[in-house]
Order: structure tokens, then C-alpha cells, then sequence
């Protein structure tokens, strides 16, 4: 496979993961929105919406510096995962899964962009 070939495979990579990061955080942000707010209304509830908007913050900014924001998704998942996993006594399998998706596609992110920025350097060298 040539030089080209395999930078844009990468590039289609790194999109893929986040657009699948941004799907699932905004599929959670919505849920935590709306879950529990028909008893205490929406406004209130909103503050169930953060850590989500934050992880919507990140891969923002993950699609503008991937090497970056794929890192900051990765300590942020993780903490996550700690977080709403293994803080208190309840652990549920789907509720792990789930936060273990993000620092997954966050090493993608941070994979794909650490080798296209070190692709482009070697072609600077290059030429």
C-alpha cells in the first residue's frame, strides 16, 4: 500500500472513530437530559448534561488537533470509567462498556493523528 493510500485509510479511520464518539456522546447527553427531568423538570435536571457536554467539548477538539484532544478524550474516558464504574458499590456491565468505549476511540484518535503528524514531518524532511 503506498504512502498516499495509507494516510487517507488513517484519516478515514480517525474520522470514523469520531463520529462514533461524537454519536455516543450525544446520545448520553440527550439521555441525561431527559432522564429524570419529568420529575424535577428539564432546567433542573440539566446539570446531569455536563460531563457530557464537556466530552462533546473534547471531541471538538479532537477534530482539530487529534493528537491533543485524542488524549484529553483518553484521560477524560477514563475517568469516566472510574467514575461511574468503580466509585461506589454499583457496577453494571452496559454502564462499563459504554464508558470504556470512549478512551478506546480516544487512542484511535490519538494513534491516527500521532502518524499523520509523523508522516507529514517525514515528508518535510524529505523534500
Amino acid at each position: 500500500m503506498s504512502n498516499s493510500n495509507q494516510k487517507t485509510l488513517v484519516h478515514k479511520v480517525k474520522t470514523l472513530a469520531g463520529v462514533a464518539l461524537f454519536i455516543l456522546g450525544m446520545l448520553v447527553f440527550v439521555f441525561s437530559l431527559i432522564s429524570g427531568s419529568e420529575e424535577v423538570g428539564l432546567l433542573q435536571n440539566s446539570f446531569n448534561g455536563i460531563p457530557w457536554l464537556a466530552l462533546l467539548i473534547l471531541i471538538f477538539i479532537a477534530f482539530r488537533r487529534p493528537v491533543l484532544g485524542g488524549l484529553l478524550v483518553v484521560l477524560y474516558g477514563l475517568g469516566l470509567v472510574y467514575f461511574f464504574n468503580f466509585r461506589g458499590v454499583n457496577f453494571f456491565l452496559t454502564t462499563f462498556i459504554i464508558t470504556m468505549i470512549i478512551p478506546l476511540l480516544g487512542f484511535v484518535i490519538l494513534g491516527c493523528g500521532y502518524y499523520l503528524e509523523n508522516v507529514d514531518k517525514a515528508r518535510d524532511k524529505t523534500q
